[in-house]
């Protein structure tokens, strides 16, 4: 049967346009037209997941009423006496883990894992690796390791410590411990700093909506109802992508993590002016601000890092009197110059604050020397700075955290390291 020329341009125009997206997809399989971003599902996946949950919305009650109507309302911080901020989900873990390791000889081997966001990410994506490698090693065999993260986003390192005292108070025996910080030291400090509020103090972002209740004014009502619209397009963007199984074509993976990309970017403006109108008066607030400053930026960058180096020092006092081995890592930033040259996804997904880049342009070699010293007094203290630096292809999905690969890496990278310091 003859088709009809309107037919015939219909069937003209399917087909060209499967040939086109068909030809879409094997370019955007084609490594050598995306430098340094290899596609993988599974890492397109994980990107997917990591941006669909609530988590990082959870902020945001921080500083209003929490909503009733979320799920994941045992996930919504609150004030702790001693770590800054927790919630009721990290709570009961906190007594899960007290009742589960009290027993020394109960066939588990029980890593404690703390730090921020990066060490969190790592609990996900890099923590089965790093298993897999311990459990290898001839010390750990016929143990099964558990790994307890406490890391948090935002954290800074007295918020961990204060976290492995209180564990320890609780009746938690660990096997071991590992840290992974020191970007939030640095990031942070000028963004407190700035602010009014002490440069070693809890983050800015947390703990001045946690500290001065919920929010009342107008205009931060308005700016909070922006960043709450933002992430949820973010998370709708991520969630239709990973029902749909976007992840397993190259040509939608690309074109979502744009999208994702561009929702990020109207989130990070509404985030940076929700903080601006919720600063207004919290110069004034005692009980915000913490003791008086009056450094420069240089100054409070150098005295977060004492901070840091005191708790280090700390951590290693507490856990060497227990005979807990412990490895406290100081973690890769692509705002480090020289940390790694940045992949084309990298580039983009580059997104930070000023004072971010500004306190690690400034602490990062201090940080670096500080740890050397460290390690040189025999403090089990490693730096990682710099396990990136002649890799080109994509490890980070922004300016701090890591990809699949990255965290698999890092993972690599510290299995060993954390293996010397078993007995």
């Amino acid at each position: 049967m003859r088709l009809s020329p309107r037919a015939q341009r219909f069937l003209a125009i399917l087909c060209g346009s499967l040939f086109a997206v068909a030809a879409a997809e094997i370019a955007c399989r084609i490594d050598a037209f995306f430098p340094g971003a290899h596609f993988e599902p599974e890492s397109a996946r994980h990107y997917f997941e990591a941006r669909a949950i609530p988590q990082a919305a959870l902020q945001m009650h921080a500083y209003a009423r929490p909503d009733a109507h979320l799920s994941e309302a045992d996930a919504l911080p609150y004030v702790h006496p001693f770590a800054g901020w927790t919630n009721a989900s990290t709570d009961e873990y906190a007594a899960q883990m007290a009742r589960d390791t009290a027993s020394a000889d109960d066939g588990f081997f029980d890593l404690l894992l703390i730090g921020g966001s990066v060490a969190g990410n790592l609990t996900v994506a890099g923590a089965p690796r790093l298993v897999q490698l311990l459990e290898a090693d001839p010390r750990l065999r016929g143990s099964s390791v558990r790994v307890w993260s406490f890391a948090r986003p935002s954290y800074r390192a007295p918020q961990p410590l204060a976290w492995v005292q209180w564990l320890l108070v609780l009746g938690a025996r660990p096997d071991a411990v590992l840290s992974i910080d020191g970007f939030n030291e640095v990031a942070m400090a000028l963004e407190n700093s700035r602010r009014g509020l002490h440069p070693a103090y809890p983050s800015f972002r947390y703990w001045s909506g946690l500290v001065r209740g919920s929010a009342s004014d107008p205009a931060v009502l308005d700016s909070i109802a922006d960043v709450r619209l933002a992430r949820r397009v973010q998370m709708a963007i991520a969630r239709r992508a990973l029902e749909l199984g976007f992840h397993r074509s190259a040509l939608l993976t690309r074109l979502t993590q744009a999208r994702l990309r561009a929702a990020k970017r109207v989130t990070d403006e509404a985030s940076s002016r929700l903080l601006e109108v919720h600063d207004l008066g919290a110069h004034r607030d005692v009980t915000l601000r913490g003791p008086p400053f009056a450094g420069d930026d240089r100054a409070a960058v150098e005295l977060a890092i004492a901070s840091w180096e005191s708790a280090a020092r700390a951590l290693h006092v507490l856990c060497a009197e227990r005979r807990i081995p412990s490895l406290q890592v100081v973690q890769p930033t692509l705002a480090d110059a020289g940390s790694k040259r940045a992949s084309s996804d990298e580039i983009r997904n580059q997104t930070t604050t000023p004072e971010w880049a500004e306190g690690v342009a400034i602490g990062y070699p201090v940080l670096r020397e500080r740890a050397r010293a460290l390690a040189a007094a025999g403090l089990p203290v490693v730096d990682a700075t710099r396990i990136f630096a002649e890799v080109e292809e994509t490890r980070f999905v922004d300016v701090v955290h890591f990809d699949e690969r990255g965290n698999f890496a890092i993972a690599e990278w510290i299995a060993p390291r954390l293996l010397a310091r078993l007995p």
